[in-house]
């Protein structure tokens, strides 16, 4: 694979005959609610709605994980698109975190013709179970599943239907890919600064700079499994081989369910109907660029084609960098 610095890097695979069955774990539920104007997006271009996100296989107090969703519509002669953004951590802000240049990015795609949908989840996010309750983040990733699942079937109105996920939000995509089966409708998927929810047992028992930020952001991995309130194995690098054992089944590049009760599904890494993209930044750190291409790699060894684009002035938040909101501009809007 050849990664071109500020430009793009075409990695074309010949589309192999016979690839692995498609698995697929069930989406939830997903309650559209009254309208929210309180915590919506600032400026009046937004129209937000309280929602209730509930998943099969997650147990949720109040029935349901809260969220809220907002959606803007593009005016424009011709609507050429949707595009769905995922916001980063545990996904408790908006995507665009109410950075100006974002704002202006979005301006343009609204101008270009495109839809804009954004959400975020009231409480502890999205991989954040009941404390004291082991889930993972194979099993919480349900919970953005559904949302991208109920945001095609219904608010995408024609065009080209794309999801955009940034740092941790980019896993919330990556899960959402492999294991609940939403490539099958996803036309485009861009993975930006991330994931960094690769290659866990690396990630939390590494002590050089593969690992995560010990302890603030390895607790990112132990929250899934109901360590809210206090450190988890992740955290504390508790070495042993049930902790290998299930943070390998519940990394974004080697997630399969085999191991949860029932059941079946593996993860799928090559989309024949999906263009994939990553966007990553040549100032963030090692790390982050470490673990994405953990995926990035998965998904050659698999024969995905992909688009990755380092871009050198690039930090972390992409919203911050003009070049990088002019790369996912580019990506969203090519023919």
């Amino acid at each position: 694979m050849k990664t071109l610095v500020g430009t793009t890097a075409a990695i074309i695979g010949l589309i192999a005959a016979g690839s692995a069955a498609w698995g697929q774990r069930p989406t939830g539920t997903l309650v559209l609610g009254t309208v929210n104007t309180t915590k919506c997006i600032g400026g009046g271009a937004w129209t937000c709605y309280n929602a209730t996100v509930s998943s099969p296989d997650v147990i949720e107090l109040r029935g349901g994980k809260l969220a809220i969703l907002a959606i803007r519509r593009t005016t424009a002669p011709v609507i050429r698109g949707t595009v769905l953004a995922i916001g980063g951590h545990a996904g408790t802000d908006w995507w665009d975190g109410g950075v100006q240049l974002a704002r202006q990015w979005e301006d343009r795609m609204i101008a270009s013709g495109y839809d804009i949908v954004q959400f975020k989840y009231l409480g502890w996010g999205w991989p954040n179970p009941i404390e004291g309750n082991k889930q993972g983040f194979l099993r919480l990733a349900c919970r953005p599943a559904t949302i991208i699942k109920w945001v095609h079937d219904n608010w995408h109105r024609s065009g080209t239907f794309m999801v955009i996920g940034s740092s941790e939000g980019s896993a919330a995509l990556g899960y959402s890919m492999a294991m609940y089966g939403v490539h099958q409708f996803v036309d485009r998927a861009v993975y930006i600064s991330g994931p960094p929810m690769t290659e866990l047992v690396t990630a939390c028992l590494a002590t050089d700079n593969r690992q995560l930020a010990h302890p603030s952001e390895s607790s990112l991995v132990d929250e899934p499994d109901g360590y809210l309130n206090s450190y988890g194995p992740c955290t504390l690098r508790t070495d042993t081989a049930d902790n290998r054992n299930w943070w390998t089944h519940n990394s974004v590049e080697t997630a399969d369910d085999t191991i949860l009760p029932g059941g079946f599904t593996r993860g799928v890494y090559r989309y024949p109907n999906t263009e994939v993209s990553f966007i990553l930044g040549g100032r963030d750190s090692y790390r982050i660029r470490y673990h994405a291409f953990r995926l990035v790699h998965v998904f050659t060894a698999n024969r995905q084609p992909l688009d990755v684009r380092i871009i050198p002035t690039m930090g972390h938040p992409i919203m911050q960098s003009q070049e990088g909101l002019d790369a996912l501009f580019d990506i969203l809007t090519q023919p």
